[in-house]
């Protein structure tokens, strides 16, 4: 393609025994004030893995809740049954 440019970030050699390379592209805010400071690069590179590969964060409860919530009341349902079944026969 003519003309056309993305800033990617690789990182080699992250230090991670999970991830050995990263690869980051970098949003064009043509419209917006961007920002190179590292801390801020660091920290939202930080929260996107957070959020993607972490079973136990918030947004993965966020996401599931409805299947969370109808799993209990199946679970429960299927327990009266068994009582239920237990006390008649």
């Amino acid at each position: 393609m003519r003309g056309y440019e993305k800033k990617i970030i690789h990182l080699k050699n992250t230090g991670s025994r999970y991830f050995e390379e990263a690869y980051f592209i970098v949003k064009d805010n043509k419209n917006e004030h961007c920002t190179s400071d590292k801390e801020f690069m660091v920290d939202e590179a930080t929260r996107i893995i957070e959020e993607n590969f972490n079973f136990y964060s918030e947004s993965f409860f966020r996401r599931h809740r409805l299947k969370i919530i109808w799993g209990a009341v199946a679970a429960a349902v299927s327990a009266a049954a068994v009582v239920l079944l237990f006390l008649i026969f």
